[in-house]
């Protein structure tokens, strides 16, 4: 497969967009922007239910729409997948049949169909679900039975809008590391459109932020992250360097929210002194290797080895934080020790969770 190549220029609603997309077999391209960036509008012009005005787009060397060349291939025709936001999985067909139609709706036979659903249902992890209704999953489950489903009919690209919105903040930590495994298994180019610029630089190679309709920035996560965040800053928080309080405040029309930092931003160390930071008392629960290099996988950075600590903090979920080897031999880190975490204010960033 060549990947995805497209100049997309197109009107939808009175909103125009016009954006150059490119995306290699294998690339997870993260797709950020305010609302109103026109995020919603490239996805809806390359699975086909918005034309273009200009341009053209082509996947893995075939043109799917190329106006001055009369060329437009329906969505339903398309090879492409796509994940929404609220999964839309059909009430009335099981789970099986569910991830089936996908195939099937590319014209392949009934017990095929059924046969890749299975398989694909397998590789999720959730081949157990298969005669149940799609109401009867959690959120994570319900995930990957959508993407399950995108995928059995065998696209040459994938399209994810939002894909873990529908979560809480704990099961979007945990289905986020199985995201992206599994997009990198599926071998050919996928876009994944969020809000969430942690989200997006733990699941994507390269990001494409976007504003009114136009590119306003590229690049690999570490080349997009000191600029990332603004565009994607939720309204109405505000930060504190104060120990004694919460380092952010929620706006009272939320009723709910989750604060959230990158592990390369939570040092470690045996003080508990304050220093200006929001310091956590945590106990190591388990470590793992996380050799960092540029464009490298979910949670990676470039630069030295590291080693990620995974520690539990009482009454919350578990925090991930990044130290060098010399940090773990300095600290003495082993299972149970208790060690203090910190994070700057300016480094939090924040959501709704309900």
């Amino acid at each position: 497969m060549s990947g995805l190549a497209a100049h997309v220029i197109a009107t939808h609603g009175g909103f125009q967009l016009d954006v150059d997309v490119e995306a290699a077999p294998g690339e997870v391209l993260g797709i950020l922007g305010p609302n109103g960036a026109g995020k919603t509008t490239l996805l809806r012009v390359l699975s086909g239910l918005t034309p273009l005005s200009e341009g053209r787009v082509e996947l893995s060397g075939r043109v799917l729409d190329d106006p001055t060349a009369d060329v437009f291939v329906p969505p339903e025709r398309r090879p492409v997948g796509v994940v929404f936001q609220d999964y839309l999985l059909f009430p009335h067909l099981s789970v099986l049949e569910n991830v089936a139609f996908s195939a099937r709706a590319r014209s392949v036979p009934k017990q095929k169909a059924r046969r890749r659903a299975t398989e694909w249902l397998d590789r999720l992890g959730v081949a157990e679900l298969a005669g149940r209704r799609p109401t009867e999953p959690s959120g994570g489950q319900a995930q990957r039975v959508a993407l399950a489903r995108a995928l059995a009919g065998d696209p040459g690209l994938v399209l994810l809008d939002e894909p873990l919105a529908a979560l809480g903040a704990g099961t979007r930590l945990t289905v986020r590391t199985d995201l992206r495994r599994h997009l990198v298994g599926f071998g050919g180019p996928a876009l994944l459109v969020t809000h969430d610029p942690i989200e997006a630089m733990v699941l994507a190679d390269r990001l494409l932020v976007m504003d009114g309709g136009r590119a306003v920035q590229r690049g690999t996560p570490a080349e997009v992250e000191p600029d990332a965040r603004a565009p994607t800053t939720w309204p109405g928080w505000s930060g504190s360097t104060s120990t004694a309080a919460p380092p952010v405040t929620a706006p009272s029309s939320w009723t709910a929210g989750a604060c959230c930092t990158r592990p390369t931003s939570m040092p470690a160390d045996r003080c508990s002194w304050p220093c200006g930071r929001r310091r956590w008392r945590c106990t190591r629960a388990g470590r793992r290797a996380a050799r960092a290099t540029c464009g490298g996988g979910p949670g990676r950075r470039p630069g030295a080895a590291r080693d990620r600590v995974r520690g539990q903090v009482a009454g919350l979920p578990s925090v991930l934080a990044d130290v060098t080897p010399a940090a773990v031999a300095e600290l003495g880190l082993v299972a149970d020790r208790a060690v203090w975490i910190s994070a700057k204010a300016r480094e939090l960033e924040v959501y709704p969770t309900a």
